[in-house]
């Protein structure tokens, strides 16, 4: 969403240099000439700014209202990006050790975790030893006892 509305802004302010840049080049199509003292006649004649141009286009007034309209865009999308205490370096600082203190936090119990499961490990191998000995004097007994029957 950030990203959306940053793109779109950027789009807008480029909009709007184009806007600015074809209202400059119709200000010089259509801009009266200026008399400068010393300086030749310029016999530039153009039309007054505000009357239409040839084919009834106001291109003066078209491109104020652009303006006016690219503007506004650019200033709504400015006001909809966070403010500058979404990135302010003490909420930041403040939320990272709120996240250092849970890392602990869990870091304790998951070496509590850890023991336990290592305690029970332990227990697990005891009893299986156990039972191999089991398993074996089982079998050491079986072995006595055939070699009893075939005797006898």
């Amino acid at each position: 969403a950030m990203a959306d509305r940053l793109t779109e802004l950027q789009d807008a302010v480029n909009s709007q240099a184009d806007n600015l840049y074809n209202a400059l080049g119709i200000l010089l199509q259509t801009a009266q000439p200026s008399p400068f003292p010393g300086v030749g006649g310029a016999n530039r004649t153009g039309a007054a700014a505000g009357n239409p141009a040839p084919g009834g286009v106001d291109h003066a007034r078209f491109f104020a209202e652009q303006i006016t309209r690219t503007a506004q865009t650019i200033v709504a999308l400015i006001d909809s990006l966070p403010g500058p205490e979404a990135y302010r370096a003490d909420s930041n600082s403040k939320r990272m050790a709120e996240l250092e203190e849970e890392n602990h936090r869990l870091g304790r119990r998951l070496i509590e975790v850890v023991d336990q499961l290592e305690a029970r490990l332990r227990r697990v191998r005891a009893c299986l030893t156990d039972i191999a000995q089991v398993q074996l004097r089982c079998g050491a007994m079986e072995s006595a006892l055939l070699l009893h029957q075939e005797y006898n």
